[in-house]
C-alpha cells in the first residue's frame, strides 16, 4: 500500500488541482489566501484547461470518466460565467463543455450529452456560452497579428518588397477581425 493515500484517478487530481488554483475559490476565502500569488495561478489553470481539452478530444471514456464527478460539470460552468476569470480560462473551460456534448457516447442519462446541455442551458445558457469562445478565438487571433507585426518589423531592415506584401497581410487580418466584431 503506498503512503501517498487511496487510488484517485488522474483526471480527478488535475481537476482538483484546476479547482485549488482558481480565483473563484480564492473569492470565497479571500482571508486566508492574501498571501498566494495569482499570477503563478494564473499559468497553472490554462495549463491544465489545455491538457484537459487534449485529453477528452475525441475520447468518450475520458469524457465519461470527468463527468462521473458531478462537481467537475459544476466547476467549468462556474468558470464559463465568472467574468473574474481570464478570457483564455473561461475559453479553454467553453471549449471543455463543448468536448463533454460532442464526444460523450454515454447510454446513462445522468451523463449523456442531453444533460451537459441541460446544465448549460440552466445555469448560464446557451447563448452565453458563445462570448468566452468568441473572446478566447478573437484573442488568438489578435496575439497572432501581433507576432506577424514583430516579424515584419525585424524583416524590415532586410528588404522592403517583403516588409510592405507582409503588412498589407496584417492590416488586412487585423481588418478583418474588426469587421467580425462589430457585426
Amino acid at each position: 500500500m503506498s503512503s501517498l493515500g487511496g487510488s484517485e484517478p488522474l483526471m480527478h487530481l488535475l481537476v482538483k488541482y484546476l479547482i485549488l488554483a482558481s480565483p473563484l475559490r480564492k473569492k470565497k476565502n479571500n482571508h486566508k489566501n492574501r498571501n498566494s500569488s495569482s499570477i503563478e495561478d494564473s499559468f497553472i489553470q490554462p495549463i491544465i484547461l489545455q491538457l484537459l481539452v487534449t485529453w477528452l478530444a475525441d475520447c468518450p471514456k475520458a469524457v465519461y470518466s470527468f463527468l462521473d464527478s458531478r462537481p467537475h460539470l459544476t466547476f467549468l460552468l462556474e468558470l464559463v460565467s465568472s467574468p473574474s476569470v481570464f478570457v483564455c480560462v473561461r475559453g479553454l473551460a467553453a471549449v471543455l463543455l463543448g468536448e463533454c456534448v460532442i464526444y460523450n457516447k454515454s447510454g446513462d442519462n445522468a451523463k449523456d450529452s442531453f444533460m451537459v446541455v441541460d446544465a448549460i442551458s440552466q445555469k448560464i445558457g446557451l447563448t452565453s456560452i458563445e462570448k468566452p469562445l468568441f473572446l478566447f478565438f478573437y484573442k488568438i487571433t489578435i496575439g497572432m497579428a501581433v507576432l506577424q507585426w514583430t516579424f515584419i518589423q525585424r524583416l524590415s531592415s532586410r528588404n522592403t518588397f517583403v516588409q510592405n506584401s507582409l503588412n498589407y497581410v496584417v492590416v488586412d487580418s487585423v481588418r478583418v477581425v474588426v469587421e467580425t466584431l462589430r457585426q
